[in-house]
């Protein structure tokens, strides 16, 4: 084989793996997975690449907390429209370091969007938990009105 496209394919996996493990640190650290962002990228003015996302299988890389701890993992899903004669290849999750070549190259190009989508899931999340919090706070008030002991007011 060619050194410098033995040399590439070395590359790839070694940014794959950096990334990987930075992932893992920021997942385990906010505990917080990501399972819905597209590898493919998606061109909402393009009617083809529209029509593509709804028949043709979908391939995602997700952050979730695995077996060995916060990984990226790399799934494919069947399409989301079923056409009834199709038979459908897809495969159970795999790590993304352990995906293809073109699966992990075309993550790379991509890389700062996942990191964006994460980020942006993460600012939501933060969100959604101050409701949550307001909510309990709301609820543990009334519980302790509750508890308290009534009055022989007559």
């Amino acid at each position: 084989m060619d050194e410098k496209l033995e040399a590439a394919m070395d590359d790839v996996s070694l940014r794959v793996r950096e990334l990987d493990a930075k992932f893992s640190e920021l997942g385990a650290r906010l505990g917080l997975p990501m399972t819905d962002w597209s590898l493919d990228k998606i061109d909402t003015g393009n009617a083809l690449s529209a029509i593509a996302l709804l028949f043709g299988n979908v391939e995602r890389v997700t952050l979730e907390l695995g077996p060995n701890g916060w990984h990226l993992w790399y799934y494919v899903d069947p399409p989301r429209i079923e056409t009834g004669n199709v038979i459908y290849c897809y495969h159970c999750p795999s790590r993304l370091t352990q995906a293809s070549l073109d699966v992990r190259s075309r993550f790379l190009l991509r890389s700062g969007d996942f990191l964006d989508c994460y980020l942006e899931h993460v600012k939501s999340h933060a969100a959604s938990e101050k409701d949550a919090l307001k909510a309990a706070d709301a609820a543990l008030e009334r519980l302790s009105a509750l508890s308290k002991p009534q009055s022989d007011a007559p």
